[in-house]
């Protein structure tokens, strides 16, 4: 799969904002239709894995003098590069450890980076992350996104005081999806309840509850590099 996957990383200027576009990303542990708890931590958010070209990482990793983005973000490639921890962040499965089930082959020579979306914003409002189809049209929250999707991401930024940007998720459009192998979403027969509910209900968000560049980056986290655990569903 990853020689057929080329990357891009595109930064927008929208007044005293900026935007960054990660574009034709696969996509690991995607969980944006629900609220997840992040790592080691009881706050909530939406998060998900990506992962990038070389030529990409490099763009993002580079200063902005150097038609760079400078993100606070810290990236890992698949198979090499280790986390605090001295692991390999994204192994492979020759390098699983005993009782590690997560491998990830089919993105090897790719780079992924964690991106998020806190629950609420610092002034306690709810923040929503837009997930659409290829068409723009709103992601049909029953069909959970499986590892190995497709995806553009756009995200909001803002600069912190040493000129890095920080980002949150702000938008994903599902360019390829793959099902997710599992139960967590739709229309659940429960044979010990003896009844059919729609689990989708549950990722509802207020219909009244509006995003704005400034209630992002209310809810963006400084410690953006902080990492959470890729555990399945």
């Amino acid at each position: 799969m990853t020689n057929a996957i080329k990357t891009e990383a595109i930064l927008t200027q929208e007044g005293k904002f900026e935007f960054l576009y990660l574009k034709n990303t696969p996509v690991y542990f995607a969980k944006i239709l629900e609220l997840s708890k992040k790592y080691q931590s009881e706050d909530l958010e939406y998060q998900m894995t990506v992962f990038v070209d070389t030529e990409t990482r490099e763009k993002l990793e580079l200063p902005v003098d150097e038609d760079g983005v400078a993100i606070n973000k810290q990236l890992f490639e698949v198979g090499k590069d280790r986390n605090k921890k001295k692991k390999i962040k994204f192994p492979l499965e020759s390098q699983l450890k005993d009782g590690e089930k997560v491998s990830y082959d089919a993105v090897e020579g790719l780079h992924g980076l964690s991106l998020s979306l806190n629950e609420l914003t610092k002034k306690g409002n709810k923040s929503i992350l837009k997930v659409v189809d290829k068409e723009g049209k709103d992601w049909d929250k029953s069909k959970q996104i499986g590892n190995g999707s497709i995806v553009t991401v756009k995200c909001f930024g803002y600069r912190n005081q040493d000129g890095q940007l920080v980002v949150s998720l702000n938008l994903v459009m599902v360019v390829e999806h793959v099902p997710y192998e599992g139960n967590s979403g739709g229309m659940v027969e429960d044979s010990i309840l003896g009844v059919s509910y729609d689990m989708s209900s549950s990722y509802t968000n207020n219909e009244d509850d509006k995003v704005t560049p400034e209630s992002i980056m209310d809810a963006a986290n400084e410690n953006s590099d902080e990492e959470f655990d890729n555990i399945p569903f």
